[in-house]
């Protein structure tokens, strides 16, 4: 499995985050992040709840689609169980596998309010790219990031 340096992405996330501006930016400066320490990533983004539907947020890789209905998918499996989703070989489910790229896929939701408001989605072209440990630090990760969602009002 591909390493991670979650020491590096905390330290970069807690100093790019801390001036608390834009939601937005504060997301597309998070998924950037996220891209140069993770080996072995082809998408790391958010999916953005609005009403019934995920909305593709900032991201890094190749482009998807603009949304995702509510509860299909991983993101939607997430947004389902209110649980972070693994699923180490998209060939074996009925998720979802529409671009025949991801073969791995992390999804970890996102709460504002003790709401659901979006999932941190991160997908890999190996299969069993990601291990229990990437699922835990990357909640982790998911915690740091909730407390800019305050400034998107």
């Amino acid at each position: 499995m591909a390493t991670t340096d979650y020491a590096a992405i905390d330290a970069e996330l807690r100093t790019t985050l801390s001036n608390k501006s834009y939601l937005l930016g504060n997301l597309a400066n998070a998924a950037a992040i996220i891209n140069k320490h993770m080996e072995d990533i082809c998408w790391v983004g958010f999916y953005l709840l609005h009403k019934d539907e995920l909305f593709v947020g900032p991201f890094q890789g190749e482009s998807v689609r603009r949304t995702v209905p509510l509860y299909h998918g991983l993101p939607g499996k997430v947004m389902k169980t209110y649980q972070t989703q693994l699923n180490n070989d998209t060939t074996k489910c009925t998720c979802g596998n529409a671009d025949g790229i991801k073969k791995s896929q992390l999804a970890i939701p996102v709460f504002y309010n003790r709401e659901p408001v979006g999932v941190l989605n991160i997908e890999s072209a190996s299969v069993d790219r990601f291990s229990e440990e990437d699922c835990e630090e990357m909640k982790k990760i998911a915690l740091l990031i909730q407390r800019v969602w305050r400034h998107m009002f």
